[in-house]
């Protein structure tokens, strides 16, 4: 080395010969004892556990979501999340997207939904063909006043099962088509009158 010193690193027992830590050693290992014997980890690397937290989050969530009360519009239609749920927005322009998240989930602009978060003016959740609760099954499926628009851009998938318009890309797509040619939801007029021009 550098001017001719010498570096020797040598490990020194920490506990040896100092009786305070001596005391302090047995201690412990007396106290270990009582809790039980030491097993080795299951899991050693910081990736296993981080998998094990989000496997096990995963768990928590899932029996959350199972037992909750809410959400039971989105579970009555899908469960529980797959794949196949994303591949609904793929491609899709926003503004659809987030039409179809709202029938999806039942939060829409429908007299059910605005009635039950008590926003001033909906007084009832009745639709206006008072022939129900204006939900989003009612309004794609029953209500008289769309009778004719429903025949136009959903009669062709041959189906009555909410499930089906609103788990498939095809039904989805369709069934926002529907709900936009209805003008119920002011906040997407816009859209709905660049829709109209497209299909003319």
């Amino acid at each position: 080395m550098k001017g001719g010193a010498s570096l020797r690193l040598q490990w020194i027992p920490g506990h040896k010969d100092v009786p305070g830590n001596e005391q302090a050693d047995k201690a412990a290992k007396e106290t270990a004892t009582l809790i039980g014997p030491i097993e080795k980890p299951q899991i050693r690397f910081l990736s296993a556990v981080s998998s094990r937290i989000n496997l096990l989050l995963e768990q928590l969530w899932k029996s959350r979501w199972e037992r909750s009360t809410k959400g039971r519009h989105l579970f009555n239609l899908t469960p529980k999340p797959t794949r196949a749920v994303r591949r609904l927005h793929a491609g899709v322009p926003k503004a659809h997207s987030s039409l179809s998240i709202q029938l999806r989930t039942g939060k829409v602009g429908f007299n059910a939904f605005l009635h039950e978060r008590q926003v001033p003016g909906f007084i009832s959740p009745r639709c206006d063909c008072d022939l129900g609760i204006m939900t989003v099954r009612h309004t794609l499926l029953i209500c008289p006043r769309w009778r004719e628009l429903r025949q136009r851009y959903l009669a062709w998938l041959k189906t009555s099962d909410i499930r089906q318009l609103l788990n498939t890309p095809k039904g989805l797509k369709a069934a926002v088509r529907f709900i936009l040619a209805t003008n119920l939801l002011p906040q997407f007029q816009r859209v709905a009158r660049e829709e109209q021009e497209i299909r003319s």
